[in-house]
C-alpha cells in the first residue's frame, strides 16, 4: 500500500538531510563550492555524545519524540519573531538529547582539528579560541587564533555588524557576537575570518578562505564540555552561516512566502517527521494522513493501542502480520520520495507505531524517514536530489 501526500507538492526550504543510523554522510555539488562532511549521530559509539548505551527501546523512542517536539517549538517561535530577528533565536536544542551530529574539520594555517555539533537550523558557526577568558574544558586542543596566519577579525564596517538587534555589535573597533541559546548556553567572542578545510578523503582537504565564524572567548552553561566538541556548526541559510557563505545565495532564496508559511522543511534536528496540523485550504494534512493509516490497519483487523512514548497512531502487532504500509511524498518536478515500512514505523515487541508527529507550524521531513537515502543538495542549482542507498556499504 502507498499513501500519497499530494499536499506536500512544494519547493523545499532547506534541504540538507542526514541518515539516522549510518556513521557518516556525504553531500556535495558539482561546482567548486561542494564539500564533504563526516557527520556522526550520537547513537553511534563514534560520537563524542554517545550516551544511550543503557537506554531501552521505549526510552529511545520517547527521547526521539521529545526532541522532535522541542525542534517544532523553536521553529514555531522563530517564525513568530519575524525574519529580522530569526538569527538571534537559535533552533538548536541545547541539551544532550537535542544535539545529534558532530562534524570534523580543520581551521587556520596550522590546520587545527576541531569537532563541532552540527545544527541545520542554526546560523553562526563558532568554536572556542585562545586566548580564552572563560573556556569550557574540551578533549582536543583549543584553536589558537594567534598561531594562524590566515586569521583576521571582522571589521565593524562589515554588513553583519551593521544590523541593529542582531547577534553582532561593534565594541572598541571589534565586531563582537553574543549568542544566547534557548536552554541556557551562552557564548560570546570576536566575529572573525578564517580558512576552513573540509576533508575530502584521509589525505586531502578542500580549503575555503575568509569564512565568517565566531571566535568564542567566553562560554557558559555548556552541556557538551569534557568532550571533543568545541562549538556549533550552523548550516541554515542566514547570511552568517557557512552554507550561505559557500552558496552565495541571498537569505530569501528558500523562502516560499513572505509570511514564512508553506513548503516542507528537511531538518536533521527533527528525528521524526512532523506533518502540519493547521487547516490550510480547509484541510488538516495530519488528520487526513492519520485517517488513512487508521482505515488501512483497521481493514486488516488490527486493534489500536497506546504507547508510553506518546505517538498517536499505534496498533497491536500480531505475530503473523507483515503487511505494513509505506508512504510516498510527492515533490515538485515529479520527484517521489518513497519511505518503506521499516522507516515509517517504530516496532516494539507486541505493537508498532507510525513514526510521525504533529507539526504545529510546518511539515518537516525528519531523520527517521531519511534512513538509507543518499541526499544531495546542489547549492549551485538550488535543487535537492535523493536516491535509495544501502548506507551500511557507504
Amino acid at each position: 500500500m502507498s499513501l500519497s501526500l499530494l499536499f506536500l507538492s512544494s519547493k523545499l526550504f532547506l534541504c540538507l538531510c542526514l541518515t539516522l543510523f549510518q556513521h557518516h554522510v556525504t553531500f556535495s555539488a558539482s561546482n567548486p563550492t561542494g564539500l564533504t562532511l563526516r557527520a556522526v549521530l550520537d547513537d553511534s559509539p563514534n560520537s563524542p555524545l554517545y550516551l544511550i548505551e543503557n537506554m531501552t527501546i521505549a526510552e529511545r523512542i520517547e527521547r526521539f519524540i521529545q526532541v522532535t517536539n522541542a525542534k517544532d517549538n523553536y521553529l514555531n517561535l522563530n517564525a513568530r519573531v519575524g525574519p529580522d530577528k530569526s538569527n538571534s533565536l537559535s533552533r538548536v536544542v541545547m541539551a544532550r538529547d537535542g544535539l545529534f551530529y558532530s562534524v570534523w574539520l580543520l581551521i587556520g594555517s596550522q590546520r587545527q582539528e576541531v569537532k563541532l555539533l552540527m545544527d541545520t537550523g542554526g546560523g553562526l558557526t563558532w568554536t572556542q579560541c585562545q586566548p580564552c577568558l572563560n573556556c569550557f574544558p574540551q578533549n582536543l586542543p583549543i584553536y589558537d587564533s594567534r598561531a594562524s596566519t590566515t586569521y583576521s577579525t571582522l571589521s565593524c564596517d562589515h554588513p553583519l555588524c551593521q544590523v541593529e538587534g542582531s547577534l553582532y555589535t561593534c565594541v572598541d573597533d571589534l565586531c563582537i557576537f553574543v549568542h544566547n541559546y534557548h536552554g541556557g548556553l551562552y557564548t560570546t567572542g570576536v566575529a572573525s575570518l578564517e580558512t576552513f578545510y573540509f576533508p575530502m578523503d584521509p589525505s586531502t582537504a578542500l580549503p575555503f578562505n575568509n569564512l565568517v565564524f565566531g571566535c568564542s572567548r567566553d562560554s557558559r552553561n555548556v552541556v557538551f564540555q569534557d568532550t571533543e566538541l568545541s562549538g556549533i556548526f550552523g548550516m541554515n541559510m542566514m547570511p552568517d552561516s557557512l552554507m550561505s557563505q559557500l552558496s552565495r545565495f541571498p537569505p530569501s532564496q528558500f523562502q516560499l512566502r513572505e509570511d514564512g508559511l508553506g513548503g516542507c522543511f528537511v531538518d536533521s534536528g527533527y528525528l521524526l517527521t512532523a506533518i502540519e496540523d493547521n487547516y490550510v485550504g480547509g484541510v488538516n494534512a495530519y488528520d487526513v494522513l492519520m485517517d488513512l493509516f487508521t482505515a488501512y490497519y483497521e481493514s486488516n483487523n488490527l486493534r489500536r493501542t497506546t504507547d508510553p512514548s506518546g505517538l498517536d497512531m499505534c496498533f497491536e502487532r500480531p505475530n503473523d502480520f507483515n503487511n505494513f504500509a509505506n508512504l510516498t511524498f510527492h515533490f515538485d518536478g515529479e520527484a517521489d520520495y518513497f519511505v518503506p515500512p521499516q522507516h515509517l514505523h517504530i516496532f516494539q515487541q507486541d505493537h508498532f507505531c507510525v513514526a510521525i508527529t504533529r507539526g504545529r507550524y510546518a511539515t518537516v521531513l525528519g531523520a527517521w524517514q531519511q534512513q538509507n537515502k543518499r541526499m544531495l543538495y546542489d547549492v549551485g542549482l538550488g535543487r535537492l536530489q535523493f536516491a535509495d542507498e544501502n548506507c551500511a556499504n557507504d
